[in-house]
């Protein structure tokens, strides 16, 4: 009897040990898992971020989908509402911060970055007005009328790009007056300027794709941090003898886009230095040449 428990335990024993053998075969590869998750992560920690345009097929996440509506009084009415900042450095020292709301009502607020200086707040409203629209058309001015005795001004406005999550929308004055943003010149530009750029942060990300193996002219709105990278807007010139450029000032009718949204564009490896050789200026009309892989080849200043 003695022999046979002894037996029976041997047996149970070599059963026990036997169930252990496919669990520890788990466990080594849960290991081995989680050795290339650790690996990878200290790869993808090394490697730079560096933004991507996104394709018309590719998922986008959550960047807003891209719809205006500037046909209608209701559609500008969205467009304006937000937070506008006007900073081009090379123009002026001064940034203003332009706040909207539903209601239209306008605050402005005037800054020297450089010396921390405050130049000014100023509140009111903007009015929509009509000047070669018909009365069946949308607006085609904005009225600001501000607080006290400042002067607003009435401009002409112009939706000109969409780039890295930015709208952009330049505001040109309709007369000879003063307004509100010569405030933003200076000793040598008294007058900034016939074009006003503001930019709104919104999130929104161009579908389109680079063109390959094209030339074509084109404005660049910006540089990526790594700065391999532009974002390109392709504009086409226009005649000064059509209607619309003896109508609006010479400024809004220079160029033409079909789609007004930029694109992100690489620069070819061995391009990178002659492309940046010179500073880029979100003003200024580029002759842009891409490659079968739609990198840039040549960017030569064009006005």
């Amino acid at each position: 009897m003695k022999y046979i428990r002894l037996f029976s335990i041997l047996i149970c024993i070599a059963m026990l040990s036997g169930c252990n053998i496919p669990q520890a075969e788990d466990k080594d590869k849960i290991i081995d898992k989680s050795i290339f998750e650790s690996a990878s992560e200290k790869i993808s920690e090394r490697t730079p971020s560096v933004p991507k345009a996104p394709s018309k097929t590719q998922d986008v996440g959550t960047s807003p989908t891209i719809t205006l509506d500037l046909d209608t009084e209701k559609g500008i009415r969205e467009y304006l509402v937000g937070e506008w900042v006007f900073e081009m450095w090379y123009l002026s020292d001064v940034v203003c911060n332009m706040r909207i709301d539903k209601d239209l009502n306008a605050t402005l607020s005037f800054y020297d970055p450089y010396t921390d200086e405050n130049n000014g707040d100023y509140k009111g409203k903007i009015a929509f007005d009509r000047i070669y629209a018909d009365p069946n058309e949308a607006p085609d001015l904005l009225c600001f009328e501000l607080d006290g005795d400042y002067p607003g001004g009435d401009f002409y406005f112009l939706h000109r790009t969409i780039y890295d999550g930015k709208r952009v929308m330049s505001l040109f004055p309709a007369s000879n007056g003063n307004n509100i943003f010569d405030m933003l010149g200076t000793e040598d530009n008294p007058y900034l300027a016939d074009d006003i750029v503001f930019e709104k942060v919104t999130g929104e990300e161009s579908q389109l794709h680079p063109y390959k193996n094209k030339e074509f002219y084109a404005f660049c709105w910006g540089v990526d941090d790594d700065e391999k990278k532009l974002w390109i807007d392709d504009v086409l010139w226009t005649s000064q003898d059509d209607n619309y450029a003896r109508m609006y000032p010479p400024q809004m009718a220079n160029f033409k886009n079909d789609i007004r949204e930029s694109v992100f564009y690489s620069i070819a490896p061995d391009r990178i230095m002659d492309v940046l050789e010179y500073e880029i200026y979100q003003d200024n009309v580029y002759l842009v040449r891409t490659n079968e892989h739609g990198e840039i080849v040549g960017f030569d200043f064009a006005r």
